[in-house]
């Protein structure tokens, strides 16, 4: 067997050998992949607001006609894909072990077509219909059966008629960046918003629709070494917070929240180069039920960030001590480029909280949506520990 072997012209530029299969083949797999995923992404969301912590508890129709759970479902599933544990990730998140047929049934059942049908532009029977031809070529794409470049057509059709408002929560869900005004007088912002101090502080955010809540806490990453080699080379010693930790620690919070996630701020040396290394753990509730739970989530915020003040203290006497939460780590700055292209690179790896195979569904570790474009354009998902797709790149 002779496996030809893609050739690269350039970094965006690639030889396809002309034995290999037609173009339309990839493209399918493509909006599969990614329909999948969003619909993936989408039903635990809703299923999470409404079940809160019960949400793979509920009932589904398994592929072989019989009744079990998500979580039942999944664990089974988990279990025989370890008998090849040397294979792809190990990923445990209940619903990415749910394909897209019994996605399309969790929704489109009688039971919960109630929490999912103002997503759709349509009755249940048409978004049934659809959803179940994107199911038909996706089945015959999965088991290597030919499909026609017209499918790939009737799944863009389908997919945009079906998962336009779906884009559109999800968008909202993703993008929390609106400052919560400073004279709301909302019991949960009276509430929530004083939570906080050095090392730690607290803001909340909303999304454009007010529909979700982003509590975002930004950690100071206290200094606790740093050596400069000459003018091209520095290396710090840090402290971080464990992230993922918040969920396993603190029940309120992981019972109601939809996500955790945690990113790193732009880093830029000052003259004196210096910089100051922050991270940003942000919660994203539905308004509602941070607004209903509000006293419970403000007791385990306020405990965290004792906590952690209680530990950054330790840490930063003793450093080979650590913390729950809190624990020491180094991030390197060097000179690269020559002349005026000359800059600062960081290593800053360390400070992140990796994605592990135990963390509850609620952890997305540094999962940030890239651009307005979500379903067909999404460089990462929740729960993948590596990118799908490179950057895009514009002219």
């Amino acid at each position: 067997m002779d496996w030809k072997a893609i050739g690269e012209k350039s970094n965006t530029t690639y030889e396809i050998p002309d034995r290999w299969l037609l173009i339309h083949y990839y493209e399918a797999l493509n909006i599969l992949f990614r329909v999948e995923n969003a619909l993936r992404l989408f039903v635990y969301v809703i299923l999470k607001v409404n079940f809160l912590e019960k949400w793979f508890d509920i009932n589904i129709s398994a592929e072989d006609g019989g009744n079990t759970t998500i979580l039942a479902l999944a664990r089974k599933r988990v279990q025989q894909a370890k008998g090849y544990g040397y294979l792809g990730y190990d990923i445990t998140c209940p619903v990415m072990h749910l394909n897209s047929g019994e996605l399309s049934r969790i929704i489109t059942h009688d039971s919960y077509w109630p929490i999912f049908k103002e997503y759709f532009r349509g009755n249940k029977q048409i978004m049934e219909t659809k959803l179940e031809e994107i199911g038909s070529i996706r089945n015959a794409l999965a088991h290597f059966r030919p499909v026609k470049k017209d499918d790939v057509d009737v799944i863009k059709q389908n997919a945009k008629h079906t998962l336009m408002a779906v884009e559109e929560c999800l968008l909202n869900l993703l993008f929390v960046y609106q400052i919560v005004p400073t004279n709301t007088s909302d019991t949960w912002y009276t509430q929530i918003k004083p939570i906080g101090g050095a090392p730690c502080s607290v803001d909340i955010y909303q999304s454009d629709d007010e529909h979700w809540l982003r509590v975002a806490l930004t950690h100071d990453c206290t200094e606790l070494d740093r050596k400069q080699y000459g003018d091209s080379y520095i290396t710090w010693r840090l402290l971080t917070l464990n992230s993922s930790a918040i969920l396993r620690q603190y029940p309120n919070i992981t019972k109601h929240v939809i996500h955790l996630s945690e990113r790193l701020p732009y880093l830029q040396l000052n003259k004196e180069l210096n910089t100051d290394y922050k991270k940003i753990v942000s919660m994203v509730f539905r308004k509602d039920v941070l607004a209903a739970h509000a006293g419970l989530i403000k007791q385990d915020l306020e405990q965290l960030v004792l906590k952690i003040n209680e530990e950054t203290e330790l840490v930063s006497q003793d450093h080979l001590a650590r913390g729950v939460f809190v624990h020491s780590v180094t991030a390197n700055a060097w000179m690269s480029g020559e002349g005026d292209k000359k800059r600062w690179q960081f290593s800053t790896d360390d400070l992140l909280t990796a994605l592990r195979s135990d963390d509850p569904p609620e952890y997305w570790g540094s999962f940030e949506s890239s651009g307005g474009d979500f379903i067909s354009g999404s460089r990462s998902y929740p729960w993948m520990p590596s990118n799908v797709a490179g950057d895009e790149k514009w002219s």
